[in-house]
């Protein structure tokens, strides 16, 4: 349970980046249920000193953001063991930047996708705690209005992640190519 919570706090950090650079957020532990546990978090979200931000109720529509996104994650990890093609973090990436886009919380839409490496670090941590769990143990992501499965089979090291970044080649054919330079100016940028 401590390795999920640790995980959440990690992926909401770089998830508020998407939304705004100065927003910071704080995970705390709400409650805990005994029996199979069940744990309560609730997301806190610091005050930045940008005007814009505080003529709106954000604080309620960033952690919104953040409950869709994390679903969106633990849901793709839930409905697959492994990532072959980088294709598929591509399209998540996607799926977050129009949830990050629905808070239209920036005066001039300017969301940032979450970069690759990140968005693989983060689906890596989160699925890293559950390699704990014994056969027959479950985690599930429950949100007031959807539920997401964790897959506890799923898991991938550092060099999965380097592999899936890097698998990509661009071959061309040998070409040769000839330059023509009608007058260099090499004291132009002086």
């Amino acid at each position: 349970m401590t390795g999920l919570i640790e995980a959440f706090q990690s992926v909401d950090r770089k998830l508020v980046r998407s939304v705004g650079p100065k927003l910071e957020t704080v995970l705390l532990l709400e409650d805990v249920e005994a029996a199979s546990i069940k744990a309560w978090l609730r997301n806190v979200l610091l005050e930045t000193d940008d005007e814009a931000l505080k003529k709106l109720d954000w604080k309620l529509i960033v952690g919104a953001y953040l409950v869709k996104a994390k679903y969106l994650m633990v849901d793709f990890l839930g409905k697959r063991t492994a990532i072959s093609d980088r294709m598929e973090i591509v399209e998540l990436q996607r799926r977050l930047l129009a949830v990050a886009e629905e808070t239209q919380i920036e005066p001039i839409p300017f969301y940032t996708p979450i970069p690759e490496a990140d968005l693989l670090e983060s689906l890596r941590i989160m699925s890293e705690p559950l390699t704990r769990l014994t056969s027959g143990d479950s985690a599930k992501y429950i949100t007031v209005d959807q539920e997401a499965s964790f897959n506890v089979d799923f898991g991938f090291s550092p060099e999965a992640i380097e592999e899936l970044l890097t698998k990509e080649t661009i071959t061309n054919p040998h070409q040769i190519m000839i330059l023509k330079v009608k007058r260099p100016d090499y004291l132009a940028g002086c």
